[in-house]
């Protein structure tokens, strides 16, 4: 039986931000009904505490972890054959209750059952982009829909990316070795050496090479860390990610600090539906994260789309050193026009020589 934390810190000293990824973890597998009441409770009590200190980051991430125990408990009272976790019998076994039954003996009132079975069976996207939004929705607003509606969701294997802006992509990395977060449809497009479908379950595969990423919303996180740690031991040689411009999540920030270019399109894109067409444009515009070096191709490619942002100080070593005698090669023609005719030849000459030998064939 899954128990809470014995380390929970106090409500007074609580704060959640380092501790809610393993909340959503430690949720997704309860199997107690009144366990996941148990979460839920505590949760509803922090966020109490958060709304009497002004604490606007804990009362968010206290309702999240609220709204996804409720869901939990919902899941599991609507199974067949709920379990009772209370009362074993006297050979030990654990007794099997109908819905009614499971709820009230894990202490749910008549409304918070059927609030939890509503939030079950809300589609797990919409759920997910809901909770995870700036200003999430009161668990009543999740419950009866009428809180605000989430933007639609990109990434799941039923929504695609126009093929202009696989174009934009693949004229920055060249090709695409590997997509991670596909589907034999998406790939008509896409067109990448390998891909990962969701049963073939990405994250626990290696990854290699120019790598094309448009995760699904809901596990837009554990597919950012992923790329992040591939990219850093080297085994992504460059990538693009597209993602909703979520600049309120905490991924969003962990891959805008370490990517080396940004494109914020202008507009919304209109992901292509498998059977229904363009969506439209949704409820928040996206972002292209570019890895990689070639920062000039990235911006060539994106700028038509919208605002490009390049970090050249995140650049290797050798990377910026070649872009700098790039630069000063370039101005080399406008220095030698306001120098004194006679001296062109001799100064262009000991220029050139100079760049030769400081482009080594590496650099450390």
């Amino acid at each position: 039986m899954l128990k809470l934390p014995d380390n929970l810190p106090a409500i007074a000293t609580a704060r959640l931000p380092g501790a809610y990824e393993a909340a959503k973890a430690a949720l997704a597998n309860c199997e107690a009904v009144d366990e996941c009441k148990d979460w839920a409770d505590k949760a509803a009590a922090l966020a109490s505490y958060a709304r009497q200190v002004g604490d606007d980051e804990l009362l968010k991430r206290s309702m999240r972890i609220q709204a996804r125990a409720l869901r939990r408990a919902g899941e599991l009272l609507a199974e067949e054959n709920a379990q009772g976790h209370r009362n074993e019998l006297l050979d030990g076994t654990v007794p099997k209750l109908g819905i009614a039954a499971a709820a009230e003996e894990a202490g749910f009132s008549e409304r918070q059952r059927k609030t939890a079975l509503k939030l079950a069976a809300k589609d797990e996207d919409e759920f997910e982009a809901l909770i995870e939004s700036y200003n999430p929705p009161t668990i009543t607003e999740l419950a009866e829909g009428n809180g605000p509606k989430p933007f639609r969701n990109t990434g799941d294997e039923n929504w695609y990316t126009p093929p202009e802006y696989l174009e934009a992509a693949r004229a920055v990395l060249g090709g695409f070795d590997l997509d991670p977060a596909s589907s034999r449809e998406a790939q008509e497009t896409v067109k990448a050496a390998r891909f990962f479908t969701r049963e073939q379950d990405g994250l626990s595969q290696p990854w290699h090479g120019r790598v094309w990423l448009n995760p699904p919303f809901s596990r837009a996180d554990s597919f950012v860390t992923k790329l992040l740690a591939e990219f850093n031991a080297g085994n992504v040689e460059a990538a693009i990610l597209l993602t909703n411009a979520c600049t309120d999540t905490d991924w969003f920030h962990k891959v805008f600090s370490v990517c080396r270019a940004i494109c914020f399109t202008d507009g919304r894109i209109s992901f292509v539906h498998a059977s229904r067409g363009s969506c439209g444009g949704g409820r928040v515009g996206q972002t292209f994260f570019y890895f990689g070096n070639d920062i000039d191709a990235f911006a060539a490619s994106f700028e038509p789309i919208g605002t490009v942002i390049p970090f050249l100080d995140r650049l290797p070593l050798a990377a910026l050193h070649e872009r700098v005698l790039d630069i000063f090669e370039a101005s080399l023609p406008a220095v030698l026009q306001i120098t004194p005719e006679g001296e062109r030849a001799a100064l262009e000459r000991q220029v050139k020589q100079h760049l030769q030998q400081m482009r080594p064939a590496s650099l450390p």
